[in-house]
């Protein structure tokens, strides 16, 4: 009897240790792995939402804090100035002269890049580090929108980054149904004024330009970024003149530098603007603003005419 109540107590000990190491085993399986392909086309996989992350480019540190993951920034770059509390954060360096001691220092668990602004040498580098690193480069507002969910899924936050993009798609068609009938003033949009610096449609600052109903002069012109002389500026005679409040301090010195643009039909009826060119050029969660400032500048235009 006494033999028997033993043998039942150690298959009770045992079926229990057996169960135990069941429970045991499930809890140390592999975590979901996040995997999203980049902008390069390339698959990025991570173990666990990023919670150390490196961004090293504004917009992308606009994005993340967008999509409330503000707290899993680690380091920014210098020119990371927006939100206000990207400033708080730990700087890495530039944007094309990142510290790569500095960044291995923090121990990011994501290092996020961009392809306009970052090197394809430091990308190398990064790699070398053996951390994850995600490429960017939204080229119009749907490669924003893609950025945006893209990001939202790295740090956990896809839902809220869902939200934020339904947002957007909903003002962005109501900016467009009001400039829709609004015609398509001409327009020259200046990145630098020495020299002279357009921007074509094929970057994301004449891409944008296009919807909010702008007609860009310099269009047709070669490359991205084209220098544009004053002669031809006066040949095309843009009905609207915008610029960068960093290239020109105020109206008055644009007036001033180029004297021979009284003439033209922007400075006539006053259509000459200065916009800060960290809401026009940085493709970031901050674009919807960007165009509704077009936008306006174009309704404003159309009760001109």
């Amino acid at each position: 009897m006494r033999r028997r109540l033993c043998g039942a107590l150690l298959f009770v000990l045992c079926a229990g240790l057996l169960l135990q190491g069941c429970r045991t085993e499930r809890k140390s399986t592999t975590p979901i792995v996040l995997t999203v392909t980049d902008d390069l086309g390339r698959r990025v996989s991570l173990s666990a939402p990023a919670a150390n992350i490196i961004s090293l480019a504004p917009s992308v540190t606009e994005t993340l804090f967008a999509v409330g993951a503000g707290s899993e920034i680690a380091g920014v770059t210098n020119f990371c100035n927006y939100p206000p509390a990207a400033l708080t954060k730990p700087r890495v360096g530039g944007i094309i002269d990142p510290n790569i001691e500095v960044i291995a220092g923090l121990q990011p668990d994501l290092i996020i890049m961009s392809v306009e602004g970052n090197r394809k040498e430091d990308f190398k580098r990064f790699e070398a580090l053996h951390v994850p690193v995600f490429v960017t480069n939204p080229r119009s507002i749907d490669g924003i929108f893609k950025s945006i969910r893209d990001l939202g899924t790295l740090t956990g936050r896809g839902h809220t980054a869902d939200s934020l993009v339904a947002g957007l798609l909903k003002q962005r068609a109501h900016i467009d149904s009001l400039v829709r009938h609004a015609g398509r003033p001409t327009a020259l949009i200046l990145i630098s004024i020495h020299p002279l610096m357009a921007v074509t449609d094929r970057t994301f600052l004449g891409q944008l330009a296009r919807e909010a109903g702008l007609d860009n002069i310099a269009a047709d012109l070669p490359g991205n970024y084209p220098i544009i002389s004053r002669e031809e500026i006066l040949r095309r005679g843009p009905e609207i003149i915008i610029g960068m409040t960093d290239t020109a301090p105020t109206l008055q010195a644009l007036a001033s530098a180029f004297p021979e643009w009284k003439g033209l039909r922007a400075v006539r009826s006053k259509s000459v603007y200065r916009i800060d060119p960290d809401l026009l050029t940085r493709p970031s969660a901050r674009v919807i603003v960007a165009l509704d400032t077009l936008a306006h500048i174009v309704r404003g235009s159309a009760a001109l005419n």
